[in-house]
């Protein structure tokens, strides 16, 4: 499980805004949870959230995920989308497949003749 200082960490990595290992400054934080919290909400009306998006995030969704919100945070840094739009693609699909598969646990429905 990852928390949202993960995802925010990862996001910044996707994006190209730090290099993996260094810290974001205040304002570079706040500009992307912001984002951050744009974005969770519009995949989480679409359904393809299957968790609490103010809780951990399961660590299938935290890449697929991340590389969606990057494309939104790159935009602000003047970074090229030319690399992160087909990763952003990517994890789109990925959460997509994710949210077809039945969750484990999940009682199949049954029909009786």
């Amino acid at each position: 499980m990852a928390t949202r200082t993960d995802l925010r960490q990862m996001v910044a990595e996707e994006a190209g805004v730090i290099a993996a290992g260094e810290t974001l400054s205040a304002a570079d934080n706040d500009y992307i949870e912001r984002r951050i919290v744009s974005v969770l909400d519009t995949l989480n009306e679409e359904g393809l959230l299957p968790f609490d998006i103010d809780g951990t995030i399961p660590a299938r969704y935290l890449l697929p995920t991340a590389r969606v919100i990057a494309v939104h945070v790159a935009v602000g840094f003047g970074m090229p989308l030319d690399t992160l739009a087909p990763l952003a693609d990517q994890g789109m699909k990925q959460l997509r497949r994710s949210k077809s598969k039945p969750h484990v646990g999940t009682p199949a429905q049954s029909t009786y003749y």
